[in-house]
C-alpha cells in the first residue's frame, strides 16, 4: 500500500476483560479487511494487542473506514471504552 493513512483504535484503560474483547474486536476488524481491502490489518499485531489496534488505510478511504469501524466497535465494545485517532481528524475522538 503506497503512503497509507493510519487509524488507531486506542483503549486507554484496558483491564483483563477488556483485553479479551480487544482481541475479539481485532479479529473481526482483520477478517473484515481481509475481504474488503480498504485497509491492512496485521494479524500478528492483533494477536498481541493489549491497548490498541492499528489499521493502514488506503488514501481516500479514511472517512468511510471510520464509519465502518464505528459499527464494529458498537458490536464489540461498551460506549466510550476506546478512542479513535487518525491524522486527517487531527486528534482523538471517543467511540460513542
Amino acid at each position: 500500500m503506497s503512503d497509507p493513512a493510519e487509524i488507531l483504535v486506542i483503549f486507554p484503560e484496558p483491564d483483563r476483560s477488556t483485553i479479551h474483547r480487544i482481541g475479539n474486536f481485532g479479529e473481526d476488524v482483520w477478517t473484515t479487511h481481509r475481504e474488503n481491502r480498504r485497509a491492512d490489518v496485521y494479524l500478528g499485531e492483533v494477536d498481541t494487542a493489549t491497548d490498541r489496534i492499528r489499521l493502514e488505510v488506503r488514501r481516500g478511504e479514511v472517512t468511510r473506514e471510520r464509519k465502518h469501524l464505528a459499527k464494529i466497535i458498537e458490536r464489540h465494545l461498551r460506549t466510550g471504552e476506546c478512542l479513535v485517532s487518525d491524522r486527517e481528524a487531527r486528534g482523538l475522538h471517543r467511540c460513542d
